[in-house]
């Protein structure tokens, strides 16, 4: 399961919601991935390991971006700083950008998953319909395309979808709560 990331900053009403469902989403998985920018652990990371620890014990540190680190011997300190809130279960630098040790992350989580029979078949790619996925492609090349003038609260209603044999149509709408950002 992926579930949004925390939010730190601007404490909206939409913000606090996204962080209480990001700690919500944790109860009951398997393993949590603590993932943190290299060298850059902060008083809401510290806080937010506390609330994990309190959930779930296979907790894995990966720290990020390591490829922008030029004396990596700053890396064991900065481990022993967060190791001081909470003891990891392993602890495993990446370069996601550059694929560094991502053989080393999968390996680790597929070794403590626990057996079972899938939950869904195996072409199904989501647990949510294609409507739904559309309507978020679609909110997120606004967001991508605009920028920061794209608020949250922008929505996307899939008015029609039709699915021929090699070509998918999406008419959808796209509605903004703010009046001086519809154009």
């Amino acid at each position: 399961m992926d579930t949004p990331g925390f939010h730190r900053g601007h404490q909206r009403a939409l913000n606090k919601f996204m962080n209480k469902v990001a700690l919500s989403s944790i109860e009951g998985v398997d393993i949590v991935l603590f993932i943190v920018e290299a060298l850059n652990f902060t008083e809401t990371d510290s806080h937010l390991i506390k609330q994990i620890s309190n959930e779930n014990n296979q907790v894995i540190l990966v720290i990020n971006k390591i490829d922008k680190i030029t004396k990596k011997e700053k890396l064991i300190p900065f481990v022993d700083e967060i190791s001081k809130y909470f003891t990891f279960s392993e602890v495993i630098p990446i370069s996601a950008l550059k694929g560094k040790n991502i053989d080393i992350l999968e390996k680790e989580i597929s070794e403590r998953l626990p057996f079972g029979n899938h939950l869904y078949p195996k072409d199904q790619i989501a647990d949510t319909s294609e409507r739904f996925l559309a309507s978020e492609i679609i909110r997120e090349k606004c967001i991508t395309r605009v920028g920061d003038e794209v608020p949250y609260r922008l929505t996307v209603i899939i008015d029609g979808f039709k699915d021929e044999e090699s070509l998918i149509t999406i008419d959808g709408t796209i509605l903004l709560r703010e009046e001086v950002r519809k154009a």
